[in-house]
């Protein structure tokens, strides 16, 4: 900037403040955005950037990894890809989260005397048991596991402890 009278700073165009020292084109001049972000000057040295989908942080700087949620279903493995993901299935899964099972009623898949079912537009489900739960069956419940005793009782091998109540 210039001065023609002390304490009072003619500024160039985009520069700005008290003493011209404010970058008014911060966008233009530093370029912040990374990955193709758009920049929006909010003056005085400030911008905001707009980050394209899959990236986050002030200058879009960081990569999303849609992976962190876990979206692979029945053990498959997730590799993050710029704005989506991939699922790679075992063997017998299919679908963009591994969550199409294809294998049927046929295949015997439903464990400890659960009643398999066909779905509509491929796959099964499993009808389990009583004490048993999991998407074949696979898992025992634990009746314990919601401390259904009261009063400092515990049960164990399904026959439950004593307590001695003293007076």
């Amino acid at each position: 900037g210039t001065c023609q009278q002390p304490w009072q700073c003619n500024c160039r165009e985009g520069w700005g403040g008290l003493y011209c020292d404010q970058d008014l084109n911060y966008c233009t001049n530093h370029k912040p955005c990374q990955n193709d972000a758009s920049c929006t000057n909010t003056g005085e040295g400030s911008y905001t950037c707009t980050c394209r989908p899959g990236f986050t942080g002030k200058n879009c700087e960081i990569e999303t990894n849609e992976c962190d949620s876990n979206p692979c279903k029945n053990g498959g493995s997730c590799k993050d890809l710029e704005n989506d993901y991939s699922c790679e299935c075992p063997q017998g899964f299919y679908g963009k989260n591994c969550e199409i099972s294809a294998m049927t009623c046929a295949d015997g898949p439903c464990f400890n005397g659960g009643t398999c079912v066909e779905n509509v537009g491929g796959g099964y489900s499993c009808q389990c048991p009583p004490g048993y739960t999991g998407s074949n069956c696979e898992k025992r419940i634990d009746k314990c596991s919601s401390n259904p005793c009261a009063n400092g009782m515990n049960r164990a091998n399904g026959s439950p402890e004593l307590m001695v109540l003293q007076s």
